[in-house]
Order: structure tokens, then C-alpha cells, then sequence
């Protein structure tokens, strides 16, 4: 299972959450809509005149699921959110440091032996997404031979 880092942590490690997989990787890698273009809507004319712009991308609101092995480790995440709501999450998968902003939780529901719940995300701008540098277990970056970083 690919491993879900929240602003640098291992989100199992931290809170005991791993990703619903069915869930969570598709609203991670949405692509988002686009923004509409200015147009013209003449009284004589059918239709409408649309200006040959580039296009823009919308800001991108999403939901992604979690699982979390107990109710005290759901509590200890949810005051994380509440006191970062500006956060980086980062996932192999992805291979990209998303900035999001937590907006709300959606939904939670108790298995008996493991929890699952989902939050709300805003991603201001889709096409800031950094790239994820390969790093040791002391933070430094991995290193070519000509001082270049090494991106996953």
C-alpha cells in the first residue's frame, strides 16, 4: 500500500490513517474543471461568440475517504486539521506535494473494528503541485552526481 504523508508525516505512523483506496486516489487525481470564457450574446445572431482565450482552471473542492483504526487516533487527526487547516499531502501514487485546505469533515462511520470517515478539501491552484524529491530518513535530499535532486 502506498504510504499517505500529511506536511512531511506518515499519516499511519501519526494518526493510524491509510487512504480508501477506491475513494481516495480518484479524487486525488481528478483533473479539475475549467473556468468559463468570456463571450458575446448578440440579439441578431444565433448562438454565442466565444473569445479564443487559453483556458483557465477553477479552483478544485474534493472529498478523500480514510480509515483510522480507533476513535482516539480520528480525534488526534481531527484537532490536527482544525489547527493546520493549511496542510501539504503527498502520496507516491501521486508523486506530487498537494497543498489543500481542510473545509469540512463529510462523513464517518463506525465498522466495529476500524473506522472510516472523509474530509473536504479546496486546492487553490491544480497546476502548483510540487514534486516529491527522494529524501533519507534525516530530511536530506538525494543527490545526482551534478548536485541535482532526484525526483520521484
Amino acid at each position: 500500500m502506498d504510504v499517505l504523508y500529511i506536511d512531511g508525516e506518515d499519516a499511519k505512523k501519526k494518526w493510524g490513517i491509510v487512504p480508501l483506496c477506491d475513494k481516495f486516489y480518484s479524487a486525488i487525481k481528478k483533473f479539475p474543471d475549467m473556468k468559463e470564457r468570456t463571450v458575446s450574446d448578440f440579439t441578431d445572431e444565433d448562438g454565442v461568440e466565444v473569445y479564443p482565450s487559453a483556458g483557465k482552471l477553477k479552483e478544485m473542492e474534493t472529498t478523500i475517504s480514510l480509515i483510522v483504526d480507533n476513535y482516539e487516533q480520528y480525534l488526534a487527526f481531527c484537532y490536527y486539521m482544525v489547527e493546520h487547516p493549511i496542510f501539504e499531502l503527498s502520496t507516491f501514487s501521486v508523486g506530487k506535494g498537494i497543498k489543500y485546505e481542510y473545509i469540512a469533515h463529510t462523513e464517518f462511520n463506525d465498522r466495529r473494528t476500524y473506522y472510516t470517515f472523509g474530509i473536504k478539501l479546496r486546492e487553490a491552484n491544480f497546476k502548483e503541485r510540487e514534486n516529491i524529491y527522494l529524501v533519507t530518513e534525516y530530511n536530506d535530499y538525494i543527490c545526482t552526481e551534478t548536485g541535482d535532486r532526484i525526483i520521484l
